[in-house]
C-alpha cells in the first residue's frame, strides 16, 4: 500500500505494507522487540532522518491521540537534533531520499534503534533533573521541620500588671468672694 503524508511545507511519501506498519504501532505499544535488523545508518544526520520518517509514519498512521502525541514528541526531538546539527539540510528532500529506501523490515528495525536512543536519552535526562534538584536542595537548603513537643495547656495571656491610668484632677477654681 502506498501511504502519503503531506504536512505543510514538505511531502513524505512512504511505501509501507500496511501489515508491517500496523505490528510495528502495536509493537511499539506493547514493548515486543523484533528480530528484524538492519544496518546502521552510516552517519548521524542520516540516523536522526530515518527517525524522523519513522516517527512521522507513526504519527500519520496513530489513531490513539497518546500515540500521535508521543510519535509527535520524538519527532521534535530528532528534527531538533538535526536543526542543532545541520540547520541548512532541506529536511523534505532528506526525508523523500530516506524513505524511497526503507523498506518494512527497515522501518521496524529503525524503530527499535530510535526508541533505543529516546529511552536512553530520556532515562539520563531523568537522572539530571533529580542531580539538578538535589544541587539546588543543597545550596538552598530548608529549615528542619520542628519537632512536635509536649502539649501545652491552653492559658489566658498573663494578666496585665501595670498600674491603670489615674483620671487628671479637675481643675480648682477660687472661691467666689462677696
Amino acid at each position: 500500500m502506498i501511504m502519503t503524508h503531506e504536512t505543510g511545507a514538505f511531502a513524505l511519501k512512504t511505501t509501507i505494507v500496511r501489515a508491517a506498519l500496523v505490528t510495528m504501532v502495536f509493537a511499539c505499544g506493547s514493548g515486543t522487540a523484533f528480530a528484524a535488523t538492519a544496518a546502521a545508518p552510516p552517519d548521524a544526520t542520516t540516523g536522526d532522518v530515518r527517525c524522523i520518517v519513522v516517527e512521522a509514519t507513526k504519527m500519520g498512521a496513530a489513531r490513539d491521540p497518546a500515540m500521535r502525541g508521543e510519535a509527535g514528541s520524538a519527532l521534535l526531538y530528532f528534527m531538533g537534533k538535526l536543526d542543532g546539527r545541520v540547520p541548512t539540510l532541506s529536511l523534505a528532500t532528506a526525508m523523500d531520499g530516506q524513505a524511497e529506501k526503507m523498506d518494512s523490515a527497515a522501518l521496524i528495525a529503525d524503530d527499535q534503534r530510535c526508541q533505543t536512543e529516546l529511552q536512553a536519552m530520556s532515562a539520563h535526562l531523568g537522572q539530571a533533573l533529580v542531580d539538578a534538584n538535589t544541587a539546588w536542595l543543597k545550596a538552598h537548603p530548608q529549615p528542619a521541620p520542628k519537632e512536635p513537643g509536649p502539649e501545652k495547656p491552653n492559658t489566658a495571656p498573663a494578666p496585665n500588671t501595670a498600674p491603670a491610668p489615674q483620671a487628671a484632677p479637675a481643675p480648682q477654681t477660687k472661691p467666689k468672694t462677696p
